[in-house]
């Protein structure tokens, strides 16, 4: 029998001690009477009997119940406690708790692959259609249609697609919105109602679709992972993620772009949402076989299917030197053809574009420590290519920017990272040639140890050696992925440590050990700081003041839009105590660093004068 009080009483997130007063004093008649109305309502979804409400019994209603629960109890409280939540903050947005499909998704995907691109239905497509009612992981090779085919998948189902990158979310949103014409799709990430309101142009537009995602409602919802899978963490108010998820889909694509811990959240994740009657799909171009190991460890029940191109894509060449040390082959290449070049770090992409600045003009650089204004610039010039220039960047270029050149220069990353870069070559075309189109620099590489695994960077040097001037296959790639991250080859290593010890952690948290930010902190691992370069806060001191001294809310959100352009997220590490709070904006910063639109914010540069005297 189940008390439906544990869940009403745990439902607002307040002192327990409070709590008990609070409830003896109003439990009426009229109390019971309620009580009495939701009993009749519950009987007719569920058979489990539920308890009388009897007031002199609250003193053993507990703040964290799910230790004394079986597991059909915990679920039925978890359940009944999430759709609780869902129903209040609905009410609060004022928007319908759940919004019907006015057409299955995988309609309009049908439509759009026949009309848009010109085709059937591939393999991998048909796999999927074919596995509606299942859980599903598919590896697939990188532009073999796989969105189409999770979309597919997806059918009438309510389905939450998350992926690692805000502006893969973005045009994964802009394409099921827009050029598959499914208008009852949400959004989340951390700045979704500024993306809206560019979109729509709108303020009412873009806040009642927020107001939608936010609580849940639509039926197909496209976010970044901090912003769904915190509930493994057990924070306050899990419940209303999980209770969703129980009768949702849930597709979770490139996996493998993911740390050990954030991947961990996500394998923990997936069992509890099979654990409730939600289905899940993973997909990805290749699978580290750890995860499928965890699966299968789990007793998880899903249908796997691996489908790789046949095209000839990548034929690669690995070279024992540095990569700054071969700008000449860069510059030579470059001469009549399109050629990227992505290194591990920062810090190395600048040194690189500087080098190679000396001998052409014929350059242009791309990463993090941009301007978001000069970001978005520099990302449309590259999607666009309308000039045939070298591009050097980091590995920001991997998994959120759809390009195709005809040359990748790279320093060894790890090989998920690496095959995710040759995706960026040859991207769906067939390479005809028999010279190599990817250059692999092993010399010297940056980041290793800091940004990739020390361990995983080793044994894909060990493999990817192998091939040297040879054709590389899809296959092969996920083989090589499967190998590193095997068991077998990790038992002793950190990554494998890491892995397990979250895991470990994640299945034995107890509620409310960790908070909702707390969560989210950790699905996003590094911690960031906004940040306005001191010349452009001079610069624009005005336009800053205008936002701090406006209240009109349509206002201050383009005025918000304008300012966004001269921020920065910076790694908190980087910046250390070079930054002063900014008034005007709340957690965004003043930073005390040299900034240009050539090579983006420099942290090795401290800018000139008292940075203090214009706060």
């Amino acid at each position: 029998m189940v008390d439906i009080t544990l869940s009403i009483f745990n439902h607002h997130d307040k002192r327990y001690e409070h709590c008990i007063k609070e409830i003896k004093k109003y439990a009426t008649e009229k109390l019971r009477n309620e009580i009495e109305k939701l009993k009749k309502e519950f009987s007719e979804y569920s058979e489990i009997e539920i308890l009388d409400f009897e007031p002199e019994n609250i003193n053993y209603v507990q703040k964290s119940p799910e230790k004394s629960l079986c597991e059909d109890e915990y679920k039925f409280y978890v359940l009944v406690k999430g759709l609780l939540h869902r129903l209040d903050y609905s009410s609060s947005a004022d928007v319908p708790i759940e919004i019907e499909s006015c057409c299955p998704i995988s309609k309009k995907v049908e439509i759009y692959i026949k009309n848009n691109l010109k085709s059937d239905l591939n393999e991998p497509q048909k796999f999927t259609m074919n596995n509606k009612d299942n859980n599903v992981v598919l590896v697939s090779s990188t532009g073999y249609g796989k969105t189409e085919a999770a979309l597919l998948w997806a059918d009438k189902d309510k389905t939450f697609f998350t992926l690692p990158i805000r502006t893969s979310i973005n045009s994964i949103y802009k394409r099921i919105s827009e050029f598959m014409n499914y208008k009852q799709c949400g959004i989340m990430h951390s700045t979704s109602l500024e993306f809206l309101y560019k979109e729509t142009n709108s303020l009412e537009a873009s806040e009642y679709i927020y107001r939608l995602s936010k609580t849940l409602s639509y039926p197909l919802i496209v976010s970044t992972i901090d912003q769904l899978f915190t509930f493994p963490f057990k924070h306050f108010g899990y419940e209303k993620y999980l209770s969703t998820l129980s009768y949702s889909k849930v597709i979770i694509d490139e996996i493998q772009a993911y740390s050990p811990k954030i991947a961990a959240a996500l394998l923990v994740g997936i069992k509890q949402i099979t654990e409730f009657g939600g289905k899940f799909l993973l997909m990805t171009a290749t699978l580290p076989s750890l995860y499928i190991e965890y699966l299968n460890e789990k007793k998880i029940n899903f249908q796997i299917e691996r489908f790789y191109t046949n095209k000839k894509r990548h034929i690669i060449s690995i070279q024992s030197k540095d990569i700054i040390d071969d700008v000449d082959k860069i510059l030579y290449l470059s001469d009549k053809n399109s050629v990227l070049v992505i290194t591990n770090t920062v810090k190395k992409s600048k040194e690189l574009y500087l080098k190679i600045k000396e001998k052409t003009e014929n350059v242009e650089l791309l990463n993090s420590l941009f301007t978001f204004g000069d970001r978005a610039e520099k990302e449309k010039m590259i999607m666009e290519k309308k000039e045939r220039k070298i591009w050097i960047s980091t590995q920001i270029v991997e998994a959120s920017l759809d390009v195709d050149f005809d040359f990748l220069f790279t320093e060894l990353s790890t090989a998920d990272s690496l095959f995710q870069r040759m995706g960026r070559c040859y991207r769906k075309r067939e390479y005809r040639l028999n010279e190599p189109n990817v250059y692999i620099y092993t010399q010297n590489p940056s980041g290793v140890g800091l940004v990739y695994d020390k361990d995983i960077h080793e044994l894909t040097l060990r493999y990817i050696t192998e091939f040297d001037g040879k054709l590389i296959t899809e296959e092969e790639k996920d083989d090589i992925v499967n190998k590193i991250y095997s068991k077998e080859n990790l038992i002793n290593k950190k990554y494998y440590s890491t892995f397990e010890r979250a895991i470990g952690f994640l299945e034995s948290i107890q509620p409310g050990e960790v908070d909702k930010e707390e969560a989210k902190e950790i699905l996003r691992e590094m911690r960031n700081i906004t940040v306005v370069p001191y010349q452009l806060y001079k610069r624009n001191r005005e336009l800053f003041e205008k936002y701090s001294n406006t209240f009109d809310k349509e206002e201050r959100i383009k005025l918000y839009m304008k300012l966004r352009d001269f921020m920065i997220d910076v790694p908190l590490y980087k910046i250390k105590e070079k930054f002063e709070k900014l008034t005007e904006i709340e957690n965004v910063y003043l930073a005390c660093f040299d900034y240009n639109s050539d090579v983006g914010l420099d942290l090795n540069q401290k800018t000139v004068g008292d940075l203090y005297q214009f706060i």
